[in-house]
Parts: structure tokens; sequence; C-alpha cells
């Protein structure tokens, strides 16, 4: 496998396109925000409150577009997973395996029976990959929203609206349980969960769920509103896993050490040099090589 490493640099934050993909496979998924973009990196973050965007990495991944270049895109739901002999299983992990996300853990496969879908099931995902108690998910896929209602009503989850909108809650916000012990994995990850027949969206309290179901209905902007956001996730193209890091987050130190000697000179002819905005990450492949792409 050739791995090369592409940068790009924006030097302001409203920049016309720097790349756009020849591969783009965007689907519309129904309840979608317009205008949120044209590749699925860009999409999801259109389902993502701009407001996330000052305390937290937005984080995405493409599951479906995984399998597919893997060769297992027909593998939509857990029974076809375990049609599988047990090499192409380990194949799907393995191509799986570089793929962030709460849906990836082998955990998982444990309480999927408990909750109404599995993770074969989701098709792309956007979420922040916090520390418990903090966190959510947005997974889209094809779900059956009675299985799920019925699923979680009996593990003692009661049903709630707001507004328009649906969701399934269980104990207060950030509330933890150990029992019963087939979901002692999920601790208040799945505290709230709003079902629709193409997305679930996961969160651990209702203060973080409904900002995000505000952003899907039009209410409040979205992170793909953010011109940073579009600019970087604009230059970065179709990619299959992605985040993006507003300045305020990137590490920074002070060695305790003297480094070696720099003796770089900055141009006069160079301008003026601007901070830094937003950072974005991310894997993209186009059929022949694979790149790491850093847009800043």
């Amino acid at each position: 496998m050739r791995l090369k490493l592409t940068l790009f640099l924006s030097v302001t934050i409203v920049v016309p396109l720097l790349f756009l993909a020849s591969s783009c496979h965007t689907s519309s998924v129904p309840g979608s925000p317009s205008g949120a973009g044209s590749t699925q990196f860009q999409r999801m973050l259109g389902e993502v409150p701009a407001s996330f965007l000052k305390e937290h990495d937005i984080w995405f991944s493409d599951l479906a577009g995984m399998k597919k270049l893997s060769g297992f895109g027909s593998v939509n739901n857990a029974a076809a997973l375990n049609s599988l002999s047990q090499a192409d299983q380990e194949k799907l992990a393995l191509a799986l395996g570089g793929a962030p996300g709460p849906f990836i853990d082998p955990n998982w496969t444990r309480v999927s029976d408990l909750l109404g879908f599995d993770r074969m099931m989701i098709t792309q995902t956007a979420f922040v990959d916090y520390p418990p108690p903090w966190g959510f998910s947005i997974a889209e896929g094809n779900f059956d929203t009675n299985l799920i209602g019925s699923d979680l009503t009996a593990q003692g989850y009661s049903k709630e609206s707001y507004g328009a909108d649906t969701y399934y809650s269980i104990r207060e916000d950030f509330g933890l349980s150990l029992q019963p012990a087939a979901l002692r994995t999920l601790l208040a990850d799945f505290n709230r969960v709003a079902v629709s027949d193409h997305r679930l969206v996961i969160t651990p309290a209702t203060t973080i769920l409904t900002p995000v179901l505000d952003t899907l209905s039009g209410k409040v902007p979205s992170a793909i509103s953010s011109p940073e956001v579009q600019a970087v996730s604009a230059s970065m193209g179709d990619v299959l896993s992605a985040v993006v890091v507003g300045s305020d987050r990137v590490l920074q130190f002070t060695p305790t050490s003297k480094g070696p000697p720099f003796y770089f000179t900055i141009p006069s002819d160079w301008g003026e040099l601007h901070q830094h905005k937003m950072i974005g990450s991310g894997y993209r492949y186009d059929g022949t090589d694979h790149y790491w792409v850093i847009s800043i």
C-alpha cells in the first residue's frame, strides 16, 4: 500500500475550492439540512451544531465507503457479517480498523441485540471522541424504528417528544448505571437516543441531544456554516475518515531543553502571516493511492 501525505494551506478562511475529488459519492439522506456540502464529510458536518466547534473536535467516518472499497459493500447488517467466512470477517475488520468511532469497538457486538440495530447497518457517522460522560454520535443508515423503540423500551427507556422529533430516554443527564450487565460498556453514552428511519442521534444528556435536533431542523447553524470549516473540508476532498480541530485545541508546548538551531528567516515579501483558525486531517483513497490529508 502506498501512502502519500498531502498538505493544503489556506491563507484566508474564505478561499476558493482548493481540491475537488473526482470520486465523490454523496447520497442524500432524508432530513439532512440543505446546503450541507458536496462530500459525505461536509454533509455530516451539516448535521453537527456549530456551537460544538468551540469546545470539541468533530470526527467523521464513512463506514459504507470503507466497506465498498474493501469489497464488502453488501454487508449491511450483522446477519450478512456472520455469513462471511472467518477469513473474510477478519479482512473486513481490518478494513474498518482504521475508522475512528464508537461503533468499531468489538464490545459493540455484545450489546447490539439489546438496542435494535447493529454497527453494520451504519453508513456514515459524525461524533465527538471525548472521555465519558461527554460525547455524542450521529449515525446514518437504514434502521427499523419500531424494533429499536421496542428494544429500548424493554431496557427501561421511556419515549419522549421534542417538537416533531421522538427520542428515548433513561436516567438523568449523564447518569450512569452498571445494570443490566450486558449494557455496562455503554456507560452513559446511550442515555438519549433519537430515532428515525435513516438516522440515530445518541447522547448522554438531553442538553446535548436537543442542539443536534435543532440543527437538523434548521433552527440553529451547523458546523459547515463556518467559513473555516467550509474551506478546510472542501480542500480535503472525499475523505473516508477525518477530524476538524479548532486552533485553540492544537497542542502547543515550550520545550524545556534548547532545540537545534533554526536558520530560516521569513522573507519580507511574504506579507502578513495569519494564525490558523481550523485544522482538518483525514484519510482519502482514490482507487490507487492512499492519502493522509492535512488542511490548515
